[in-house]
């Protein structure tokens, strides 16, 4: 094989065989397979260099793992931009994945499934690191992930075995401030978050990034939006959904039970028995519609005129509807009332 130059001390080349060390200058063919270290010895790395990196690829024999960029891979597979070490030329480090076909990531996790002795512990998982944050303490630095679960309670309170979570954690700081965000992009406002876990309290908003509450809406920026709307199958594909909480368009908010949204008149709620309004508020006043009985079933009567009560509380027995009045504590409210009559 010509082109070989000379070698170090044990350099002796033959048809089949080189041992020792060789400089390959020129171009090299290889037709048939190309074995590098055949012997397994641990101390026979492989490199090959580019014009910005001697170790653009490189196989850590002792180690088995490969690295791109980096003469130390930390995993199996560690890729690092070739230009890391050039200020001011650095480069995003992207993997691309192209086909005329489907393209995807397969993460498997205790192929064997050996059941651990503590159960299913080995699962798989993406970390998400940044800001200077190092990678060198196995998971203990993440600052989220997604990944499956193990035993139930294994990463964070109240998880469940075997689920798929999405998780914003650092492990330095179990309570670090980190939120979580959903966002998307609407013909109607553009790109926003649409639902935001805060990292203070937890709260959840939804069309907001500060919740106040534990579930807090936000949608004043759009007229007779639907807060939310319950259907049940009976409903799929009707007019009708069983509870619709909705803005009108003045600003007022409503709800409607078994009944399409109202938003042509100034209710403030209503309740339906899914044909008609049965029940709504309006204007200060509370109607109920006609052909409906109204019932009411109202607290125990009052021991005595001057019994504790609330101005404009109403109850009733057999005999009398009683009303207070003007209210108080015991001894200093007053009620009045009427005797019922047959007819």
């Amino acid at each position: 094989m010509g082109g070989f130059g000379s070698g170090g001390s044990n350099y002796s080349p033959s048809p089949n065989n080189i041992q020792g060390d060789a400089t390959v200058s020129g171009d090299m063919s290889v037709e048939g397979t190309l074995v590098v270290n055949e012997s397994g010895n641990g101390t026979s790395d492989f490199r090959a260099e580019s014009d910005n990196n001697e170790h653009m690829f490189f196989v850590d024999a002792s180690a088995n793992r490969i690295g791109i960029g980096t003469s130390a891979p930390q995993s199996v597979l560690h890729i690092v931009d070739p230009l890391d070490a050039a200020a001011g030329s650095e480069r995003d480090a992207v993997i691309i994945l192209k086909s005329k076909k489907e393209v995807g990531i397969k993460l498997i996790a205790d192929s064997a499934n050996d059941n651990d002795p503590g159960g299913d512990e080995n699962n798989p998982y993406i970390d998400f690191y940044q800001d200077g944050v190092s990678d060198t303490s196995g998971r203990n630095n993440r600052l989220a992930s997604i990944a499956m679960e193990g035993p139930a309670g294994t990463t964070f309170t109240d998880s469940l075995s075997d689920s798929f979570f999405l998780n914003a954690f650092y492990p330095p700081q179990p309570n670090s401030a980190r939120s979580f965000q959903i966002a998307n992009s609407t013909v109607a406002d553009g790109n926003k978050a649409r639902i935001t876990v805060s990292g203070q309290n937890g709260y959840v908003g939804i069309n907001t990034n500060a919740p106040e509450a534990l579930l807090t809406v936000s949608g004043s920026e759009i007229a007779a939006m639907n807060l939310f709307q319950v259907e049940s199958a009976l409903d799929e594909g009707s007019n009708d959904p069983a509870i619709t909480v909705n803005q009108n368009a003045d600003g007022r908010w409503f709800m409607s039970v078994g009944m399409a949204p109202q938003t042509t008149y100034a209710t403030q709620w209503n309740i339906s028995n899914g044909s008609s309004t049965t029940l709504f508020y309006q204007n200060g006043n509370i109607y109920y519609g006609s052909g409906v009985n109204l019932v009411y079933q109202g607290p125990t009567v009052p021991a005595s005129s001057t019994a504790a009560g609330a101005t404009g509380q109403i109850s009733y027995d057999s005999n009398y509807i009683y009303i207070c009045t003007a209210g108080g504590i015991a001894g200093a409210a007053t009620w009045k009332r009427v005797a019922l009559v047959g007819f």
